[in-house]
């Protein structure tokens, strides 16, 4: 079967079923839609956010501290790091090492791919 038809099954079935897709079947969902999209590395970076946060990296493998979940939830609001180090007192070259180690304890590699995880966070947490 097509990725393109998979794709059309699977949300033949959602729209039946009335219900909200768990993480494997979300991951599943765009795991199909990034082979037909124009926008791969766009996905990619969901798709990989979206499995960093199934495994819990927050809690069991990334052991962020309390100041790191305050600046990624503000990255994730679209803050700067200028406008972070303004809100918590701190130099920007700071903020700048909390962003590099949040990005290391996460295992993302890049920047786009910090603030990918941090806009989904921030939207999972907010419906918790």
């Amino acid at each position: 079967m097509t990725s393109e038809l998979r794709l059309l099954e699977t949300i033949t079935l959602i729209k039946q079923d009335y219900k909200s897709l768990n993480y494997s079947e979300l991951i599943s969902v765009l795991k199909s839609l990034k082979t037909i999209s124009e926008q791969q590395h766009i996905l990619h970076s969901i798709i990989q956010s979206l499995e960093t946060l199934k495994t819990n990296a927050l809690k069991n493998e990334g052991h962020l501290t309390k100041r790191e979940l305050q600046v990624l939830k503000l990255i994730g609001q679209g803050i700067q790091s200028s406008g972070i180090a303004h809100k918590f007192n701190l130099s920007v070259s700071t903020v700048e090492t909390h962003r590099k180690n949040i990005r290391k304890k996460l295992k993302l590699d890049g920047k786009e791919k910090l603030i990918v995880f941090a806009i989904i966070f921030n939207i999972l947490e907010d419906n918790y």
